[in-house]
């Protein structure tokens, strides 16, 4: 391991660092709370563990140090630096945005509250999960910082599962709740990915 190798390994590893440090505390800082939850979705809490075990194995299952996730050298290194400050800066913007815009109605568990509503602005034109975008940005630069390739699989496919079951117990709530406008939204904006169609005029 040289002294560049090193020095790139600890760089990467910090801006991961700061990017789920500086997410998290962007949450924090966001309001809870409002008028009592009509209807709540329990199994949401399954799909928070399943996407946590993904982060967990990332986090856990390191390469050996002052290696790099795809090729070796200063080059490789300073262009997967660049990717992983791209992908933690999306983050830190997309992530506390989408809360913000939902204000009062954000919550870890998938609920509905009295007069909640529908909410396709700002993030929520891009995507109709922004907050699980952002984290997929994280675990990208996560992955980029320390995880073994074979880590790297696996921590997708748990986040993938855990998401795909919390899109769905929040999108049964959302489309019990708006009906029609709520399946207008879903055909014209995707989930989680940032397709084109998002920007798109319904």
């Amino acid at each position: 391991m040289t002294w560049t190798d090193a020095q790139l390994d600890r760089g990467l590893i910090a801006l991961a660092l700061v990017g789920w440090v500086g997410f998290g505390l962007g949450l924090l800082a966001r309001r809870r709370g409002g008028p009592g939850a009509a209807r709540r979705a329990p199994l949401s809490w399954v799909g928070i563990l399943v996407q946590g075990a993904g982060v967990g194995l990332l986090w856990g299952w390191r390469r050996p140090a002052g290696t790099l996730l795809v090729g070796t050298g200063v080059l490789a290194g300073a262009l997967q630096l660049a990717l992983s400050a791209l992908l933690v800066a999306f983050a830190l913007w997309l992530g506390p945005r989408a809360v913000a815009h939902l204000g009062k109605q954000w919550s870890l568990q998938a609920r509905m509250l009295e007069g909640h509503e529908l909410v396709t602005t700002g993030p929520y034109a891009l995507v109709r999960h922004p907050i699980y975008t952002a984290l997929l940005a994280l675990l990208g630069a996560t992955a980029l910082a320390q995880g073994a390739p074979l880590a790297l699989l696996l921590g997708l496919a748990l986040y993938a599962a855990g998401t795909a079951l919390r899109v769905r117990t929040e999108e049964q709530l959302l489309e019990a709740t708006f009906g029609p406008a709520y399946a207008a939204y879903r055909a014209r904006v995707p989930a989680v990915l940032p397709w084109p169609r998002a920007a798109r005029a319904p």
